[in-house]
């Protein structure tokens, strides 16, 4: 899997665990008999010396976070400017795609019922979600307003 395929949420998690070599086991949540200490997450004091804080660099001294931010998902798309700006305009008018997009700012309730009436559909793949300039993505798709379906 490629950095520009992860949801721009997910990549600096994903840029920390490329560096080891992971197996995934699901287990169901009654086969985990000491679930509590491994479901959260230790604080540390806010003077303590021992707090893990780094920041990974490229050769010319630019900070990898720098450079994710620098991607942009339109370069990973096969769509012209034109058709871009189109759909950028129609999300503007478009109140499923505006409702969407403030859900992907400012991040989904918890509960599947508290989710506007608009935006349900979009539930399940609501992790694989990004905006960027106006454009809503799913991984590397992009999501049509639909008024241009």
């Amino acid at each position: 899997m490629y950095i520009h395929q992860v949801p721009k949420r997910l990549q600096r998690m994903f840029l920390r665990l490329q560096r080891y070599n992971l197996e995934v086991k699901y287990k169901p949540g009654k086969r985990i008999y000491i679930s509590d200490c491994l479901s959260r997450k230790y604080l540390m004091k806010t003077g303590d010396r021992n707090e893990l804080n780094f920041e990974v660099y490229l050769n010319d001294d630019k900070s990898i976070y720098q450079e994710i931010e620098n991607i942009k998902l339109i370069e990973f798309v096969n769509i012209s400017t034109e058709t871009a700006e189109e759909i950028r305009q129609q999300n503007c008018k478009d109140q499923t795609m505006q409702v969407l997009v403030n859900l992907i700012r400012k991040g989904w309730p918890k509960s599947k019922y508290k989710v506007p009436r608009e935006a349900m559909e979009y539930w399940k793949c609501r992790d694989e979600l990004t905006e960027q300039d106006g454009i809503i993505y799913k991984g590397q798709k992009v999501i049509i307003p639909k008024t241009l379906r």
